[in-house]
């Protein structure tokens, strides 16, 4: 089945293409514009896996014969076979963020043949001060979708709690972003020493501006992308000096902290772990907590990760 669509699922680019079914519905391969320029290759093909990488996606490359750009909207498992052959046989990978790019770097991709859809500049972050003083240095913040699955719910209940048993102590949540829960949280009667705030959506160099009025990134998510629009700014907060608190779901999370160095891993299906990571982070001197601001900044900086060398895609341009 044969038809001229421009690419959808997130991937568009405004091109009008050849794009042949692969069989699942989900997984396309499509002939490039000759006139192709940029991260995609000039005569090359291109295919499509919106949803991640699947057998259909593994039988068409295995056909293919000529250079392949592969778009991933999915992890990739770097314990599949399948999925590291893949990546290592594709000329070029673009992926919607960084999250999906350490899977497939994980996976035995090179990062340099690696393009992301969503790169953010790094630059507003790492101009942000290290060093915190006073209530920002413990003051919390959350940047994602407001939903159960995000576990923005569990977090205030767990911060709440903290709260009730410190009451001599405060407690501050910065929350980043909308969802079904705002209103939810809003109205949860919270101890008088635990204070929150609602921004709504904040991206770029505000939101590095956020984060220099914050101390602690919360990233309690209960599966890896779900509930932050792909993928909580991990790289960001880490690069602006915020230690993580962070959800052991979360790829970006665990490749950035380092337990006590750089931040604080918990399984959110167990609430008592993410009580156990509140509390050390709370317990913490502001010194402490500076310490590790630098450490954060250095571990999402460092060239081991991988992540340096992506860069952002350019869709090709077709001729007039």
């Amino acid at each position: 089945m044969i038809s001229r669509v421009g690419l959808a699922a997130g991937f568009s680019n405004g091109l009008d293409v050849d794009l042949v079914q692969t069989g699942s519905g989900a997984e396309f391969e499509h002939n490039l514009h000759p006139a192709g320029i940029g991260s995609a290759l000039p005569g090359g093909r291109e295919v499509m896996a919106p949803n991640g990488i699947d057998g259909n996606v593994l039988l068409t490359i295995l056909r293919c014969r000529h250079p392949v750009t592969l778009h991933l909207g999915g992890a990739p498992n770097p314990l599949r076979s399948r999925d590291r052959f893949i990546v290592r046989r594709a000329d070029v990978i673009v992926v919607r963020d960084e999250d999906v790019a350490l899977a497939a770097i994980q996976a035995g991709a090179s990062p340099k043949r690696i393009r992301l859809l969503r790169a953010w500049d790094l630059g507003p972050f790492s101009k942000v001060e290290l060093f915190r003083s006073g209530d920002e240095a413990h003051r919390f913040i959350f940047v994602g979708d407001l939903c159960p699955l995000a576990g923005s719910l569990d977090f205030q209940y767990c911060a709440a709690t903290w709260a009730a048993k410190h009451p001599n102590s405060e407690i501050d949540v910065t929350w980043i972003g909308q969802g079904d829960l705002r209103a939810v949280l809003d109205a949860q009667p919270l101890p008088l020493n635990m204070k929150q705030r609602f921004m709504g959506p904040v991206r770029g160099a505000a939101l590095a501006d956020v984060f220099g009025e914050c101390g602690l990134l919360v990233v309690p998510e209960w599966a890896a992308g779900v509930g932050n629009g792909g993928n909580a700014p991990v790289r960001e907060a880490c690069v602006a000096g915020l230690p993580v608190l962070g959800s052991r779901r979360n790829r970006l999370v665990t490749s950035l902290v380092l337990p006590g160095e750089t931040g604080w891993l918990f399984d959110p299906m167990e609430p008592r772990s993410m009580t156990d990571a509140l509390e050390s982070a709370m317990s913490l001197s502001v010194d402490r907590l500076n310490e590790m601001r630098v450490a954060a900044r250095a571990r999402a900086l460092a060239p081991t990760l991988g992540l340096q060398a992506l860069a952002p895609f350019s869709p090709p341009v077709a001729a007039e």
